[in-house]
């Protein structure tokens, strides 16, 4: 089977005026340039996947679940985004699979007992905003912190404890002598009516991180506009891919090492 095309019929549904473009919108010049790259079939490196006909056929498919490797190139442009201050960012943090493995890890010493425990130094530089090095924001974790998350899962669980925790140690003595912090609660968000197709759960995913990057309402994105959301993920992770400035640090990519930890099915 050849892979799925870009056509014009794909750009005449975003328009730049709509309520939802900064979620969507690609205009007819940028779309054009993905066409050209298409006819080329030249594949690029952006962060810890490639840019290739196989990540395309996922992105742009109606009916394909995004992978590992499309959501990691998502994240690795955000993560970068931050770095390079492309976007100001004061609602939310990017993380990799350390620091991932960080909470798991600390959080069985946690649970010995508060009094106890010592926090991992590197949970400390990830609250400082010097972690990761690949979405560094040097600003310091607050108490206000949005969480979204499922209920009765284990590892949200460890997050929620230890994520006030981190928050209130990266304060200056001052501030940590009168700040006192409870774990959050994780509650389910209703989003009743979406992804009647089942296949956008990962487009979802994506686009409601960049909604609370961006301070927007979660309903900005629904299924009258998740396949415009689909070109629009293809459209930020080829316009990345193709930077001059991003290429430089692609080029000096490393993936995180995180141990080997039992896969978890969300």
């Amino acid at each position: 089977m050849s892979p799925r095309r870009f056509n014009d019929r794909d750009i005449e549904l975003a328009g730049a005026d709509d309520h939802d473009s900064c979620l969507v919108y690609v205009p007819a010049e940028n779309f054009k340039k993905m066409q050209d790259w298409q006819d080329t079939r030249t594949s690029i490196q952006i962060g810890p996947s490639k840019l290739d006909e196989k990540l395309v056929e996922h992105v742009m498919s109606v009916s394909r679940w995004l992978q590992n490797d499309e959501i990691d190139a998502v994240i690795y442009v955000f993560r970068e985004r931050t770095t390079l201050q492309r976007w100001k960012v004061d609602r939310i943090a990017f993380m990799t699979c350390v620091f991932s493995d960080l909470i798991a890890s600390d959080y069985k010493h946690y649970l010995n007992g508060i009094k106890k425990y010592k926090m991992d130094p590197l949970l400390l530089e990830y609250g400082k905003g010097e972690l990761p090095s690949h979405g560094r924001t040097r600003k310091l974790w607050n108490v206000v912190v949005d969480r979204i998350g499922r209920k009765k899962i284990k590892e949200v669980e460890a997050f929620a404890q230890l994520i006030p925790q981190i928050v209130k140690a990266v304060q200056s003595s001052t501030i940590r002598k009168h700040l006192a912090v409870t774990p959050y609660t994780v509650s389910i968000v209703p989003m009743s009516g979406l992804n009647l197709r089942n296949c956008h759960r990962g487009v979802y995913t994506l686009k409601h991180i960049e909604c609370h990057l961006l301070g927007l309402d979660l309903s900005l994105v629904d299924d009258d506009n998740i396949w415009r959301a689909r070109v629009k993920i293809m459209w930020d992770l080829w316009e990345e891919a193709t930077d001059l400035e991003l290429n430089e640090r692609m080029s000096k990519y490393e993936p995180p090492k995180c141990k080997h930890v039992e896969c978890i099915e969300l």
